[in-house]
Order: structure tokens, then C-alpha cells, then sequence
């Protein structure tokens, strides 16, 4: 039996946000943490309700609570929490929030996690996507109400 290699060892990994044309400043989030197996997005909402404080935030809290144990959904719940007690004690401002999307890997599994449009992608030599969309558009298209050419320009 050949020699046995970590999943979240063989995974090539990099991180790199930008502005994009229409914002002035920069909301998202990215986290690799190998140790943990863990890689997150998450990209700030809110415009100027610092959607960056909500973004920073999820992405801390998650690797908090996975490096505390925590299963990813409920990472993922917790930093929701923490995001919206930012807000109350004026870390943040009302309005601010964050979509996340993160993968845990094992030894030889993984685990997907997310909120909102951000998205994982699996490539294989194709582009895969792995995980659907929380957005009213996403829910017309899969019920049928629109085509997928439809959604494109929606």
C-alpha cells in the first residue's frame, strides 16, 4: 500500500480580492488555514454599513470555533450571532452583513458550508459547481420560473 497523503495537504491554495469597477473600497474576506483544513469567503453586504467589519468578523469567528471544535454549520451560526452583536455594541453598523462560503477538509473528506450567493466550485479538469445559491433568483430558476439563460441577466 503506497504512502497515505492528507486531502487538505495535496489542495493547492491562494487568496485575492479586488474592488471590482463599482465600489470604492473592499468588503470581502478570504481565510486559509491548512492546519485546520480550512477555506473560507466572505464577502462583506451593506455598501457603507462596513460590510469589511462583517466579513473580517465571519471569517474570524468560524476558525475560532473550528479550532475549538466546532462543526461548520455552527461556526457558521455563531459568526452570524457575533456579526449581529456588532452591530448593538457598535462594532458595526446596522445593515452590515456577510455571505460566507467555506470548506473544512478531513483527512480524507470534506465538508461544505454557506449563506447567500458565494459559491465553490470544484475542477477536475471541468468547472463544477458544488453549491446553490440563496437568492430569489436562484429559487425562480430551480422551481422552474425561469430558464438558466434568464437567470444570467436577472
Amino acid at each position: 500500500m503506497g504512502k497515505y497523503v492528507s486531502l487538505r495537504s495535496r489542495v493547492p491554495a491562494v487568496g485575492l480580492t479586488d474592488t471590482g469597477k463599482v465600489r470604492e473600497h473592499n468588503e470581502d474576506t478570504y481565510l486559509i488555514d491548512r492546519e485546520l483544513g480550512l477555506f473560507i469567503v466572505a464577502d462583506g453586504l451593506g455598501g457603507h454599513q462596513s460590510g469589511e467589519v462583517a466579513s473580517l468578523l465571519t471569517c474570524e469567528v468560524i476558525q475560532r470555533e473550528i479550532a475549538a471544535g466546532s462543526r461548520l454549520r455552527a461556526a457558521i451560526d455563531r459568526a452570524n450571532t457575533e456579526v449581529i452583536d456588532a452591530v448593538r455594541t457598535g462594532r458595526g453598523e446596522a445593515g452590515m452583513g456577510s455571505t460566507v462560503v467555506a470548506v473544512l477538509m478531513a483527512e480524507n473528506s470534506y465538508e461544505l458550508a454557506w449563506v447567500g450567493d458565494s459559491r465553490i466550485y470544484l475542477w477536475d479538469g471541468k468547472l463544477h459547481l458544488l453549491t446553490r445559491d440563496h437568492s430569489f433568483v436562484e429559487t425562480q430558476r430551480a422551481s422552474g420560473q425561469i430558464s438558466l439563460e434568464e437567470a444570467r441577466i436577472h
